[in-house]
């Protein structure tokens, strides 16, 4: 659990009770909204586990979806000793989300991090479709789409960290547009967390479909369909290739976080 071999918390930490939530969110809106909306849309659900540094004002976080793909996000100060902790004792190969002004005290670790900054973009209008459209469809994601979404290779899935099966996704009134051809899902770009007014969105494409313009088209539609819901996109960028289809279709940068793995064992 958290990261750390065994089903307790980690040293400092404890599970965070219904009472304390209502801290976590505070801790988190104060981050950003925009930089934590999955966090916050799995808050006060059944997807996620929660603990809480037990001796920090405000306290540090841990937040671990239940769902199949587990990722954590650790949110802190840089001086939070709890934070610290935690960082000496995850293992080795468990990646992490954090917020950026935690880097020095990542890198400070000695255990060889791989850190990757993520610039997260978000707009209020969607920058018109400007190429020729590629081949096959647009259509908004549902239930009929299901078996097309669970033949997604393990990359193209990775957004149900914030659901516990396809279906659960599916079923969602905004999950997000699919670019088909021939029955087959050959580029995506979903809604997979929402948290008042913002909207997380991600695309994958299929390798052998890129560069071909599916990317672009699926997030163009999606975007329309959020703002036209009266949301605010939010984008994660996590390569280049990302970035630079997230400001082609309008989208600016509005801060930034990490996604963190330890190659060497905890001491």
């Amino acid at each position: 659990m958290f990261g750390i071999a065994g089903d307790g918390c980690p040293s400092r930490f404890k599970l965070a009770g219904d009472h304390e939530l209502v801290t976590v969110v505070d801790v988190l809106r104060k981050r950003g909204p925009a930089c934590a909306v999955p966090e916050l849309f799995m808050l006060g659900t059944d997807r996620c586990r929660v603990a809480v540094c037990v001796d920090e004002t405000p306290p540090a976080v841990l937040i671990e979806p239940t769902a199949p793909k587990i990722t954590l996000a650790v949110h802190g100060r840089a001086g939070s000793i709890g934070v610290r902790q935690y960082l000496s004792e995850v293992e080795a190969g468990v990646g992490f989300i954090a917020p950026s002004e935690l880097e020095p005290v990542v890198t400070a670790m000695g255990r060889r991090p791989a850190v990757l900054p993520m610039p997260v973009l978000s707009t209020s209008h969607v920058r018109p479709a400007s190429h020729r459209a590629p081949p096959g469809n647009r259509e908004p994601l549902g239930p009929q789409h299901e078996a097309a979404v669970d033949d997604l290779p393990a990359e193209g899935r990775g957004f149900l960290e914030c659901y516990h099966s396809v279906a659960e996704f599916l079923a969602d009134p905004l999950p997000g547009v699919a670019s088909v051809v021939d029955d087959q899902i050959v580029s995506i770009c979903v809604v997979y967390a929402r948290f008042e007014g913002a909207c997380e969105v991600a695309v994958y494409t299929r390798p052998e479909h890129r560069g071909h313009g599916h990317g672009t088209a699926v997030a163009v539609e999606c975007l329309r369909l959020v703002l036209n819901a009266r949301c605010r996109p939010v984008w994660t960028a996590v390569d280049d290739a990302s970035r630079r289809l997230g400001i082609k279709v309008g989208l600016t940068p509005v801060g930034e976080k990490l996604y963190v793995m330890f190659e060497r064992p905890a001491a």
